[in-house]
């Protein structure tokens, strides 16, 4: 079983291949992080915990990293 930290290292790589390779796909899926944790109904503390649920619910292991 791969640790964290090593799974972080692949997120990391992977986000450098992606900007390189689709920088318009890259750059729009953070755009929509970044809008969808921005304070509106919900402060970004409750938005937080839901994606930690939903991450848990579906038992996306690099998600969970």
């Amino acid at each position: 079983m791969e640790t964290a930290r090593d799974l972080l290292g692949k997120r990391e790589a992977n986000m450098k291949r992606l900007e390189k390779e689709a920088p318009n796909l890259c750059h729009g899926f953070i755009e929509l992080i970044t809008d969808c944790f921005r304070p509106s109904a919900l402060d970004r503390k409750q938005k937080e915990l839901m994606a930690v649920a939903a991450t848990v619910a579906v038992r996306c292991i690099p998600c969970v990293a």
